[in-house]
């Protein structure tokens, strides 16, 4: 009986042992399951705050400059290729009338100076005329006043005198007529006029001239004027005029001495 009692508590503690076992074994046999690593998270940095772009602003349309006023355009000045103006020049000259009668005048040019004269730096050019008339001497100094740029008149006096005796005295500004007294400035020449190209000889000595020729109407009749210029000669450059009327010669001025 107790035989019988210890096989069956032997067999019991054997079962016991083996279930353990089993029980053991079949945990140690189970695959563990894998630790889970966390993964590390990162951070997120703070977004940064971003203004968004400015609209532009729509540029102002460019102001319409203003149209300049036109300023007037200044005269030309007056060109020649003749003559020249410095002061202490002179040119000396004698003038006949042939018709009709017969007469002798001096005509001096002569630049005495330079002033200003409404505000513009001018030439003082002083002009003597001397008839030669028997049994008296007479004498008209014309002053013209010059624009030294536009070789203009901007102002002219005269003084008559009869026998050294002041008679007459008158002045004048541009647009006033100065009473030349029969004999004019003479006048710049005209390219259209030129005829050709001359050497002359005058009292004052010989000349390469350019020559030219016009013909106009004086007191209705038809003059022709030829002249000889010469860039050496002071001032208005002449070196000799004639005239002629109907064929005939009326008139002669030829330069008798000068000083440039």
């Amino acid at each position: 009986m107790l035989e019988k009692v210890g096989k069956v508590s032997c067999f019991g503690l054997f079962l016991a042992i083996l279930v353990s076992v089993i029980l053991v074994s079949g945990c140690l046999g189970q695959t563990p399951l894998p630790t889970q690593t966390p993964t590390p998270t990162t951070p997120t940095p703070p977004s940064p705050h971003i203004k968004p772009p400015k609209t532009p602003r729509t540029p102002k349309p460019p102001r319409t400059p203003r149209t300049p006023r036109a300023k007037p355009t200044p005269p030309t000045p007056r060109a020649s290729t003749y003559g020249f103006f410095t002061r202490g020049a002179y040119a000396k000259y004698l003038m006949k009338i042939l018709s009709p009668s017969y007469t002798e005048t001096y005509v001096t040019y002569e630049v005495e100076g330079e002033t200003v004269k409404e505000g513009s730096p001018v030439w003082i050019l002083k002009q003597t005329i001397e008839p030669q008339t028997p049994g008296m001497m007479l004498k008209t100094i014309l002053r013209l006043y010059i624009d030294k740029e536009m070789l203009e008149l901007k102002w002219w006096e005269m003084e008559v005198y009869q026998d050294s005796k002041l008679v007459l005295r008158r002045e004048g500004g541009p647009g006033e007529t100065p009473p030349y007294q029969g004999v004019r400035e003479p006048s710049s020449p005209k390219a259209q006029y030129k005829v050709g190209v001359e050497t002359i000889t005058v009292p004052a000595g010989t000349f390469a001239c350019d020559r030219f020729e016009v013909t106009q109407r004086v007191q209705g009749k038809p003059v022709k004027i030829v002249s000889w210029y010469s860039a050496d000669v002071p001032i208005y450059g002449l070196v000799k005029y004639t005239t002629y009327s109907d064929g005939q010669e009326t008139s002669t001025m030829e330069l008798i001495e000068y000083h440039a």
